[in-house]
């Protein structure tokens, strides 16, 4: 390998050369939750696919999670990188699909992704609309509208309740939702990012 320091790119795709399929998994920040298990139990199911956390902060960078070497151990990447941008920028053309944990996530990646990964497919992890949903950018009148946008976008929505799926049926009719916790539809959510089955 010529010219690492100009190409750092190239180290990540001579080591993922023979894996065809990888999947991005970017989180906000350290905190543990549903989509960390998603990355793991796609792993165990799919050891031909590569599977990445990205872990995203606010501008100040991000920190590791508490199960990062828990991950790791799994046969998950885990990364919390100071700059995302440029880290997926030396990953230029790497990743085949991404799930993307709300507009926080969205918002710092897209423009990104847009340049590093142009052709990648996404499913976004939308905020639910409930009362009392601390997470909700807008409390429990509705979505941003960055928010639908990225919903009728997306090749997939993933919900933590039942009551966002619903909410979901009617602001992006033709995406198919599925419920975050429901890990027996993982396979499903992998066709439609584009990737091909075992």
């Amino acid at each position: 390998l010529l010219e690492l320091e100009d190409h750092r790119h190239r180290v990540f795709a001579v080591r993922d050369a023979s894996i065809t399929d990888r999947l991005l998994v970017a989180l906000e920040g350290g905190i543990p939750g549903p989509l960390e298990s998603l990355a793991e139990h796609l792993a165990a199911a799919r050891p031909d696919l590569r599977v990445t956390v990205l872990r995203v902060g606010g501008r100040d960078g991000s920190s590791p999670g508490s199960r990062d070497a828990e991950l790791l151990g799994s046969g998950v990447e885990a990364v919390a990188p100071a700059d995302p941008g440029g880290w997926l920028e030396e990953r230029r053309l790497h990743y085949t699909a991404a799930i993307l944990d709300g507009p926080m996530v969205a918002a710092r990646l897209e423009p990104s992704l847009r340049l590093s990964q142009p052709e990648i497919t996404r499913a976004y992890v939308a905020a639910d609309g409930q009362d009392a949903d601390p997470v909700h950018p807008r409390g429990a009148t509705g979505w941003r509208s960055s928010e639908v946008s990225a919903m009728r976008e997306a090749s997939a929505v993933l919900f933590r309740s039942e009551a966002g799926r619903r909410t979901a049926g009617i602001v992006a009719p033709g995406v198919p939702t599925f419920h975050l916790d429901d890990l027996g539809e993982a396979t499903d959510l992998l066709s439609l990012l584009g990737i091909a089955p075992a």
